[in-house]
């Protein structure tokens, strides 16, 4: 987040104010001032800068700067592009329906960016005699990280990186707006704008081997900048909307499961508390009813659930148990599925009554 005093500056009667510029820690030697005068319905902005060095000076991915317009709400507006000569000069006019912002300028990687780079090298200041509603409020706007334009392709893989400096500057700027957008992802994300912007910028390529002039090859660069801009914001937008529904999906996928697994807990509970309830069978009842309830309990209880039954009545344990453990004198005797328990003679001795110190676990 970055600040910048605003001022409200009126249109009545006409009335014009100034301003000055300053340059910041990145470009202290900038200088100039800025004439906002009043129109019908919006400003006229004649703004003069002085002492601006190359834009690359901050990274092959800028070629030129940028003046913005900052309203209190911290929203930015291009308002043109800055191009100091060989002197470090430049002046620029625009007009706005603007009433109330600050001025910045930035280094851009093409003319037509959308938001202001983190490069911020000029910015207003008020003078004694500024005219107009001043309020020198610090509206904070959002500025881009000057490595979000080489996140997806290194600053030295840029076209204009590479290129022919003699090339002229419209045509660097969209040789780097197009391979920007490519990189980024438009490709996929918004093909039908790339496409156009490839188009302009091969027609802006073959104005220049044809030698068309300054004239028709910056309209057709131009062109491709703001093209490849287009793409480039819709498919950082579309990006973000995925990214919101994937979240989206993984949190309803993620409520779905401990919906479900709340259920399963409840359900267990459930059941526990069934079988608690059910599952004391009086000891003063014979030996049959016992039996009797026994089955009938284990019969009513989820297949699923392990059970673990400590019984003397082999019938009962036969009908139920899966695997048997047999003891004897507090010693597991053996231990094995039903038939081979059966057919064991050991077993059968102890339970046909020849030794009194026996018992079977089965689970």
């Amino acid at each position: 987040m970055k600040g910048v005093t605003w001022i409200f500056f009126s249109a009545v009667h006409a009335a014009y104010s100034w301003v000055q510029s300053v340059g910041t820690d990145l470009m202290p030697a900038v200088g100039g001032h800025a004439k906002v005068d009043g129109k019908v319905g919006r400003l006229a902005i004649s703004a003069e800068l002085t002492h601006l060095r190359p834009a690359s000076t901050f990274g092959g991915q800028f070629l030129t700067y940028v003046l913005w317009a900052i309203t209190p709400e911290g929203r930015a507006v291009n308002l043109g592009e800055v191009l100091p000569g060989e002197n470090g000069k430049d002046k620029i006019d625009v007009t706005t329906d603007l009433q109330a912002f600050g001025l910045i300028v930035t280094a851009e990687p093409y003319y037509s960016v959308t938001h202001p780079s983190n490069k911020v090298v000029a910015e207003n200041i008020l003078r004694q005699e500024t005219k107009g509603f001043e309020e020198p409020i610090d509206a904070k706007f959002d500025v881009l990280e000057g490595s979000q334009y080489t996140i997806d392709v290194p600053a030295e893989q840029l076209p204009a990186s590479q290129a022919d400096h003699n090339a002229p500057l419209d045509l660097l700027e969209a040789r780097n707006a197009v391979a920007i957008a490519k990189a980024a992802g438009a490709k996929q994300y918004a093909p039908d704008s790339l496409a156009k912007a490839e188009d302009m910028l091969q027609r802006a390529e073959d104005y220049l081997q044809r030698k068309q002039g300054r004239t028709p090859i910056g309209t057709a660069a131009r062109g491709a900048s703001q093209m490849a801009e287009d793409a480039r914001v819709l498919t950082l937008r579309r990006k973000e909307q995925e990214r919101l529904e994937a979240e989206r999906r993984a949190q309803q996928e993620a409520r779905a499961k401990a919906e479900a697994d709340a259920e399963a807990i409840d359900k267990a509970k459930a059941a526990a508390k069934r079988a608690m309830e059910s599952r004391v069978i009086p000891e003063s009842i014979d030996t049959d009813r016992r039996r009797e309830g026994l089955i009938a309990y284990v019969d009513r209880l989820d297949p699923d659930i392990a059970i673990l039954i400590i019984e003397h009545d082999m019938d009962v344990v036969v009908r139920f148990a899966k695997r048997i453990s047999v003891l004897v004198a507090g010693a597991v005797l053996l231990e094995g599925e039903p038939d081979d328990i059966l057919t064991d003679e050991r077993v059968r001795s102890v339970y046909l009554g020849e030794d009194t110190h026996h018992g079977a676990r089965h689970g």
